[in-house]
Formats: C-alpha cells, sequence, structure tokens
C-alpha cells in the first residue's frame, strides 16, 4: 500500500499556525512500521474544539465531552472510541491522509492520543506533591495561609511546572456537581473545569501568578488532572472497612 507522506510548506504552515492560534497547535511526528524499514509522519496537532474558545459559528465536536464523561461517570451510551477526538484535534495532514495513514497502521489513533494527552496536559502523572524538603514561594505560602485544609501540589505540563494550591470541595460545591453530571444532558468538560477552577487557589508559575485561563487555555487536560486530584481531597479515595472499630 503506498502512503503518501508531506509535510506542509512553510508559508501553509503558517497559515495553519495562525488560523488555529486559538488551539495551540503543536508539531508532532510518529515514526511508524513499514515494508522498507520506517515511515516518518508529520502531524500538526491542536487542541480538541470542544476544549478550546472557538471562534462564533465555527464547528464543535462533541468528542472531548465524550471523553472527559468518560473519565467521571460510566455512561452506557459513551462512545470510548479515541478516533473522533484525535481526527477532531488533527490540523494536518488533510482528512483523506490521516484517513489513508489508519487504514495502513489500524493503532496509529491510539498512539496520536497518548500523545494529544501529554499536550492537553491530561496525563494524570502530570500532578504530585513538591518535595517536603523544598520551600514554596511566597505566592502559595499566601494561599496555603488562606485555609487549613490548602494543600500545594505541582503540575508539570507541555514543559512548564506549575505549583498550585488547591482547596476541597465544600459539600454544597461537591453536592452541586455530583447531581451535575447525572444529567443525560450533562456538559461534563465544562463542569470539570468548572470544579477545578473553583477550588484553585492560585497558580504559580516561578514566583509569577497565573490566571486559570493561563493554564487550562493551552493545557485544558489539567483541568480534569485538577479535578480528580480535588475530587481525591474530597475523600472519594478514602478506604473503609466493614466491621468492628
Amino acid at each position: 500500500m503506498e502512503i503518501l507522506v508531506v509535510k506542509p510548506t512553510e508559508a501553509e504552515l503558517a497559515v495553519l499556525l495562525s488560523e488555529h492560534a486559538h488551539r495551540f497547535p503543536q508539531k508532532a511526528h510518529f515514526v511508524m512500521p513499514s515494508e522498507g524499514g520506517e515511515v516518518d509522519l508529520p502531524v500538526l496537532l491542536g487542541n480538541p474544539t470542544g476544549a478550546c474558545k472557538m471562534p462564533e459559528g465555527a464547528y464543535v465536536s462533541d468528542a472531548w465531552d465524550t471523553t472527559i464523561s468518560t473519565m467521571f461517570k460510566p455512561l452506557a451510551d459513551a462512545d470510548s472510541d479515541v478516533f473522533p477526538l484525535v481526527a477532531d484535534s488533527i490540523l494536518w495532514p488533510a482528512p483523506a491522509v490521516w484517513n489513508s495513514w489508519c487504514q495502513r497502521w489500524a493503532a496509529l489513533p491510539n498512539v496520536v492520543y497518548k500523545a494529544l494527552r501529554e499536550k492537553v496536559g491530561a496525563d494524570l502523572s502530570a500532578i504530585a506533591m513538591p518535595p517536603k524538603s523544598e520551600t514554596a514561594s511566597a505566592p502559595v505560602v499566601v494561599a496555603l495561609s488562606r485555609g487549613r485544609s490548602n494543600t500545594w501540589r505541582r503540575i508539570a505540563v507541555g514543559g512548564r511546572k506549575f505549583d498550585l494550591v488547591l482547596q476541597p470541595p465544600d459539600s454544597g460545591l461537591w453536592r452541586l456537581f455530583c447531581d451535575a453530571i447525572k444529567k443525560r444532558d450533562a456538559k461534563v468538560s465544562q463542569l470539570v473545569r468548572d470544579l477545578a477552577q473553583s477550588c484553585l487557589v492560585v497558580a504559580v508559575e516561578g514566583e509569577e501568578t497565573r490566571s486559570a485561563d493561563d493554564l487550562f487555555g493551552p493545557f485544558p487536560g489539567a483541568s480534569t488532572v485538577i479535578a480528580l486530584a480535588v475530587s481525591t481531597l474530597a475523600g472519594v479515595a478514602s478506604r473503609y472497612e466493614l466491621g468492628e472499630w
């Protein structure tokens, strides 16, 4: 099977980067096995349309919301296939070329999906507790002092590191979130982002305070990672044992 592999020209690339700037485009390449050895496939990845502030009237796929839904609730009718989300995020090559690649390499969408998760900051391993020996920056110290239950976390996304101070959701916010995601027509990705933003006391990069949009704009998956961390702070991962106490 003959595979067409072509990179955009500098002019085409400039147009794509400008036209899709709101989707934070990023170059990637995928080395695939071939009869002659290996083939290097150039791909321009953008954040999913459902995770972006899209221009008015632009098409928005529901693939991002469906993917987030599968992480937060077991929808019986949720499509966990990665292909729609990956296809929604491919800015280059053209759909016909992309589909021909997928016909040749059936697992290519799964590999691109891994790259996409890393790009958008949705890797669950990206967030961790800083070493106990490390001294927090001044903005983190101030944010920690605002609440006894506030906690310090660090998230590494896209080669950048943000120190976060998170507060557990109160019972009212948690109840509203749990009720909302049960609704069949719930836009789970937005609910998840709202929960993460509500519980984000401060985000600090180096010594500079960043807004939630500074973090969730280029890295929309970070809101999912933070919401899961906040859910843990709320106690969802608590262990129990029936019997004597």
